[in-house]
């Protein structure tokens, strides 16, 4: 079987679905995961979380920790990684190379199969502000975007519009998850005590992550992220619009908003429903013992 070669670029740290999304990546016999790059802030302790999962999959992707600060200069309150502090004193002497996540992402959109980005879309931006040429693109499915939720911003576009901005300009067919799809997919308490249960490695270092997730937020676990590689992966579970998809960089209260017109041959398609049982049970399938 031919796998599919994939790049993830992450903030993993701040939300759990991250850790779920670079979980199911590793848990997918599809998928070669060749890459992975870090953003926002700590991308260095990001890149550590990232390798502990990589470990425990017994893969060995090259990992970036790629930008610390964002494109915009609107003030806003950036998210932090909060690193599990059982990795606070262990380090895989991680640092931001912005080199390093240049040449990646050059690779990445010169010959892999698919990129993924489930965070601010720091690093995407800036690649293609250095090389704007698109002529050769891999497919491209990023968690980001609302427009279902009237006048909902959305996390991963609001904290850097203008990097949203470059990228959605840029002009590559986009598939995107949309902020509702995540919240649709949220897990039930059943789902995340099965999920508890599991032994294989991936799921005990995930487990682990969400065990300290808990402590700050609860039992929310909305599936935001994930979502795209089952988008990836077993697409009929999605309902989707065409069309062109646009971010408000100008306004100051509705900085970061996502716009979408309707037209069947616009380059972006954006998932507003989902069959949630369909979607989860797939991808709990894959992280299961």
């Amino acid at each position: 079987m031919t796998k599919l070669t994939v790049h993830l670029d992450t903030d993993i740290g701040d939300d759990i679905d991250d850790a779920f999304c670079l979980s199911l990546l590793l848990r997918c016999p599809e998928i070669e995961l060749k890459s992975v790059s870090t953003v926002l802030n700590d991308t260095a302790g990001r890149a550590d979380m990232c390798r502990e999962l990589c470990d425990a999959a017994k893969q060995s992707p090259k990992i970036v920790a790629g930008s610390r600060s964002v494109i915009t200069r609107r003030q806003n309150k950036h998210g932090m990684t909060r690193k599990p502090p059982h990795l606070a004193s262990k380090s895989f002497d991680y640092k931001a190379d912005g080199a390093a996540l240049l040449a990646t992402l050059a690779d990445v959109r010169k010959s892999y199969d698919v990129l993924l980005t489930i965070g601010p879309k720091t690093n995407l931006a800036l690649s293609l502000v250095v090389d704007p040429d698109i002529s050769r693109f891999p497919r491209y499915l990023a968690m980001a975007g609302e427009i279902t939720y009237s006048a909902h911003r959305e996390w991963n576009i609001l904290v850097d519009p203008e990097a949203a901005d470059v990228v959605i300009r840029a002009g590559m067919p986009i598939d995107f998850i949309s902020f509702k799809i995540g919240v649709d997919t949220k897990l039930s308490i059943e789902e995340q005590a099965w999920l508890d249960k599991q032994t294989n490695p991936v799921a005990k270092v995930l487990n682990n992550y969400r065990a300290q997730f808990r402590k700050t937020h609860g039992q929310l676990q909305n599936m935001y992220d994930p979502m795209t590689v089952v988008a990836l992966l077993n697409p009929d579970s999605f309902t989707w619009r065409r069309g062109f998809l646009s971010v408000e960089v100008v306004g100051e209260h509705t900085m970061g908003q996502t716009i979408f017109k309707e037209d069947a041959a616009g380059p972006h398609r954006i998932a507003v429903a989902v069959d949630a049982e369909k979607a989860k049970k797939w991808m709990l399938d894959r992280l299961g013992d």
